[in-house]
């Protein structure tokens, strides 16, 4: 399990998993690295990364929607984060929201975390499944 680090300034991934599953990534600073996470060959059975559809802020809370796609009639958790303008990796924490994908192994969400985002924020997100195998941002 990786959580709760401040993983930055890499000319590499910040987060390499070459090899094996239910490696659990979550809840960590990512940013300034190469690229935030990587799978490579078999790495946490190359878990896809929610697509985000928009987002949006209030001030109060922020409004995430997007969809999932992984294994059929399953659970899956999904991270959010915030970056800077530009950013697409996981500088900051936004919370997590868990969902269940349909017969084809799809989830579309609207996960409403209790965080403000400025105007020119990048969101970004993980999502984990039921053995702990974490997906890139």
């Amino acid at each position: 399990m990786i959580e709760g680090n401040i993983i930055a300034f890499n000319p590499s991934p910040g987060v390499l998993v070459f090899d094996g599953d239910d490696n659990l990534i979550v809840g960590n600073a990512i940013h300034s690295n190469a690229i935030g996470i990587s799978l490579s060959g078999t790495g946490n059975n190359n878990m896809n990364a929610p697509v985000l559809s928009g987002a949006t802020s209030n001030g109060a809370i922020t409004r995430i929607s997007g969809s999932s796609n992984t294994t059929a009639d399953s659970t899956v958790v999904l991270d959010f984060y915030a970056n800077p303008a530009g950013g697409s990796e996981g500088a900051v924490y936004l919370g997590s929201q868990t969902v269940t994908t349909d017969g084809a192994g799809t989830a579309t969400f609207v996960a409403i975390m209790a965080a403000s985002t400025i105007t020119g924020t990048e969101i970004t997100a993980t999502a984990t499944d039921a053995t702990g195998s974490t997906s890139q941002f």
